[in-house]
């Protein structure tokens, strides 16, 4: 599993759809990359869009064991401090229509979603 430091939340930075999305570490088990045959488990279209190239994934928990979401580029772990993490909106939040998304963070001078992985995929058949 990805560790991360108590003191500043570290965050890691991928693509979805030409789209970047930001993890908690401590939420993904391991990035994996796609198998050529019996990729079962990785799911490729979600709320953030639909995936690309999807050749590598994140790998976390699921009830059902683990699930894998595809990303068509993982950009790199950021660290971050507290304040720049936000919460969505309560109008963004009701359209999303997933519980999935668990704000806004500010990376490298852009504002992305912050993605809770699991609970993005817990729906996902």
């Amino acid at each position: 599993m990805i560790a991360s430091s108590a003191s500043a939340p570290e965050l890691l930075v991928f693509e979805v759809d030409g789209r970047r999305h930001a993890a908690r570490v401590e939420r993904i088990r391991r990035i994996a990359q796609r198998p050529r045959l019996a990729d079962h488990g990785w799911i490729d279209d979600t709320a953030l869009g639909e995936v690309r190239v999807g050749q590598h994934g994140l790998v976390v928990e699921h009830e059902a064991g683990e699930r894998t979401l595809s990303v068509d580029r993982v950009v790199g772990l950021r660290k971050v401090v507290a304040g720049s993490i936000h919460p969505l909106p309560g109008l963004a939040a009701a359209l999303m229509g997933t519980e999935g998304i668990g704000g806004l963070v500010d990376v490298d001078e852009e504002l992305i979603l912050l993605v809770d992985v699991p609970e993005l995929l817990r729906k996902e058949p």
